[in-house]
């Protein structure tokens, strides 16, 4: 019998990889710049902080990296319904929930992405 769980959520329980690079993408578009050199996923689990370093020469000046990510997060939950659970992860927490284990989602994205990938997953409750 499991204490609790912790759960990882990009990766572990959905496939966001796509949509977070998507995300990117698009958000840059708002300033007019085109990423579509970058490879697939190429930021693949590095941390938004890292890839606002990364790409900061690419960006317009004076632009505010809050508001840089504020544009990409707000595509991500708007397509949030693109996002693919891992096969039998809603499965596998209804199973625990049903149990009476505890359970907590982990994540190196901000609460707006979690809530959306929560919501995707329909797990929310």
């Amino acid at each position: 019998m499991y204490r609790a769980v912790a759960w990882d959520i990009d990766g572990t329980l959905i496939d966001s990889e796509p949509l977070h690079h998507q995300s990117l993408l698009a958000g840059c578009r708002n300033w007019n710049v085109d990423l579509d050199d970058l490879p697939d996923q190429a930021f693949r689990g590095i941390h938004m902080g890292d890839v606002w370093t990364t790409l900061r020469p690419r960006l317009p000046v004076g632009l505010d990296q809050a508001e840089w990510l504020a544009a990409i997060n707000a595509h991500y939950v708007a397509n949030r319904a693109n996002a693919v659970p891992i096969p039998e992860a809603v499965e596998t927490i209804r199973t625990l929930a049903d149990r009476g284990v505890p359970q907590v989602c982990v994540s190196n994205s901000g609460r707006q992405v979690v809530n959306a990938n929560l919501d995707a997953l329909g797990v929310l409750d």
